[in-house]
């Protein structure tokens, strides 16, 4: 009874994302629970989207207040996080030398970044900070491409062809006999 979607040349993460943007932009009021272990989802947050994030044994609850109270900066700027931080597990390469803490701290204080890269050398960050920035500039604004949720994969679902109608017994059974369940 649920719909499976699949794009050719697109991740899970823009599908989830392109479904989350078509439900806000929905004149219906629908709130979308996305349920992941990825915290790339977490970009996705806004009034209308929440997400689920799994841990080993539950979830976390994160809307927008709760992201904001955890991270210090609005879900917004997550990409943003990313691309200083970067992932491994996403060979998202960052700027090397700065890790989460203080990707969180530049983002928090400059709200972006193309604006660290704006006003960096105008504030007063520990010459190791700034080293790192310059020697990471173009590592940075790669990750943030790479780190970046595509919210416009084409031609995919509407979300009015996407409401769940219940199971169909006899499809179940035919795939549960399939698989020999």
């Amino acid at each position: 009874g649920f719909t499976v979607i699949e794009k050719e040349g697109f991740e899970a993460d823009d599908i989830l994302g392109t479904l989350a943007e078509k439900a806000k932009d929905a004149n219906e009021a629908i709130t979308s629970f996305i349920m992941t272990g990825d915290r790339d989802s977490l970009q996705l947050i806004c009034d209308s989207t929440v997400v689920l994030l799994a841990t080993n044994n539950d979830y976390i609850y994160f809307d927008r207040n709760a992201f904001n109270e955890k991270y210090g900066v609005e879900p917004e700027q997550f990409v943003d996080v990313k691309a200083i931080m970067g992932d491994s597990s996403d060979n998202i390469p960052g700027i090397s030398g700065i890790g989460e803490k203080g990707a969180l701290s530049l983002i928090s204080r400059f709200g972006s970044l193309d604006r660290i890269y704006e006003n960096y050398l105008s504030e007063d960050l520990k010459p190791s900070v700034i080293q790192k920035l310059e020697s990471g500039k173009d590592s940075a604004f790669m990750s943030r491409i790479l780190a970046k949720i595509n919210c416009q994969v084409p031609d995919i679902a509407e979300i009015s062809d996407l409401q769940y109608n219940g199971v169909d017994n006899v499809a179940a059974f035919s795939l549960f006999s399939e698989l020999e369940f």
